[in-house]
């Protein structure tokens, strides 16, 4: 098996370092550390016009199309440059999951806006009890005429201040479910832990469900990039 670098990626390659180099050095990774939203915004925009939010969504939705070698050839650079910013819960967690399992509705609706760099999305997974693994989701949704009824504890949510849109890992008739949330809608009704980004929710509010599933596998794939880009970084801080 070649793994090679075609040409098309190693000037991706090539192009993520170089404009890393010149607008994520060491003193802007040191003064996010202190700042309210945790990354530059100016950055987060000239991001999009490299077209990087939108790398795997396709060309239909205003992406570029690409694939899964070409995302992780982004992330590398990231983590090398410890880049500050909500790249991948956005792009990796929140896009691919609606790319893959959201309605033609949620498609046309937050896929160009996460290519464009207009979209910030989170998942909200990791549980006090179960971590990372899904057989273990305490959080319930119980049905309540229409809408749903939320309860339950999720902590290490990514960029929650920040996200206008959060996935939500529930236990629906024993089953582990997704749930499309709108941050901006719903801030008012959890207790939010800034320090740990973690969200309480007690929620009765219309909830749209992206699709009944197991996630395991994607997980296998969101912890090695996740430990991958957070070693690196402490690496960076001794």
């Amino acid at each position: 098996m070649d793994l090679s670098l075609s040409m098309e990626q190693d000037d991706l390659k090539k192009t993520a370092r170089k404009f890393l180099a010149d607008f994520c050095p060491d003193t802007l990774v040191r003064e996010m550390e202190g700042a309210k939203e945790g990354f530059p915004l100016n950055l987060w925009q000239e991001m999009a016009k490299l077209g990087w939010q939108g790398i795997v969504i396709p060309e239909e939705f205003g992406g570029a199309g690409m694939g899964f070698f070409e995302l992780v050839i982004l992330l590398e650079e990231m983590g090398r440059a410890c880049l500050p910013g909500p790249f991948f819960c956005t792009v990796a967690l929140g896009g691919l999951l609606i790319q893959e399992f959201g309605n033609d509705r949620q498609k046309r609706e937050l896929l160009p806006a996460v290519s464009k760099g207009e979209a910030i999305i989170t998942l909200a997974h990791s549980e006090p009890a179960c971590g990372w693994f899904t057989d273990k989701v305490e959080m319930e949704a119980k049905p309540s005429g229409q809408d749903y009824v939320i309860r339950g504890t999720k902590i290490f949510v990514p960029y929650a201040h920040a996200a206008q849109w959060m996935i939500v890992s529930v236990q629906v008739e024993g089953k582990i479910s997704l749930f499309l949330l709108s941050a901006l809608e719903i801030k008012r009704n959890w207790h939010f832990a800034p320090i740990y980004n973690s969200i309480f929710l007690v929620l009765i509010l219309p909830f749209e469900i992206i699709h009944k599933m197991y996630i395991k596998i994607i997980w296998y794939f969101a912890l090695y990039s996740f430990y991958k880009i957070f070693f690196q970084y402490v690496y960076f801080f001794q």
